[in-house]
């Protein structure tokens, strides 16, 4: 058996010569000329500041938007209602019967459209993919408030419940702000 020491070592000598390999081929594929134009830096970033959605990745994004916006509004108006159960210290499973299957919902939704959004990260770029990686982030904010809310509900821990309403309710400001910043950003001109 290796030690951990000989196993590092090993490790490092196989990366110097990957990096050697790499190089190599890199000083080679740049000696034969080239008949094509040669693109700067600077027309690339030029290029890439401003990448936005094309016409069909922004459908299928307000197609799975839409969906979570119409799940959402559902949700608040039952949250809130449970929320004055929880406040009032209703038994766990009258909460849990309020809440029915919105906490669920609000999950797929949410997990549904981050499947949207990591399917444009590396598609966009500048200002379009800022507004993706903060959408996103909050998205996965929300969606795990809410499923945190469902969890703890689900155990009778009600004050969790409370807590995770709260937060629910902060994450989900936080997301549509996000949101309406991705729109400005991403939308096709």
């Amino acid at each position: 058996m290796m030690t951990l020491r000989a196993m590092c070592g090993q490790m490092a000598s196989m990366l110097r010569i990957g990096f050697l390999a790499c190089l190599g081929a890199l000083v080679l594929s740049g000696c034969g000329g080239s008949s094509t134009p040669a693109v700067t830096p600077a027309t690339t970033a030029a290029a890439a500041q401003n990448a936005r959605l094309t016409e069909a990745q922004w459908a299928s994004y307000v197609d799975e938007r839409d969906k979570a916006r119409e799940i959402n509004a559902a949700a608040t108006k039952t949250f809130a209602v449970c929320n004055q159960l929880i406040l009032t210290s209703a038994p766990a499973e009258k909460v849990n019967a309020c809440l029915g299957d919105s906490t669920a919902s609000v999950v797929t939704a949410g997990k549904a459209v981050l499947v949207d959004l990591d399917a444009l990260a590396g598609e966009t770029s500048g200002a379009c993919e800022a507004a993706n990686v903060a959408l996103a982030g909050y998205v996965k904010l929300y969606t795990a408030s809410v499923q945190s809310l469902g969890v703890s509900v689900e155990r009778g821990d009600l004050a969790s419940g409370q807590t995770s309403i709260d937060n629910s309710r902060e994450a989900l400001k936080n997301t549509k702000a996000a949101s309406a910043a991705f729109d400005s950003a991403c939308k096709p001109r």
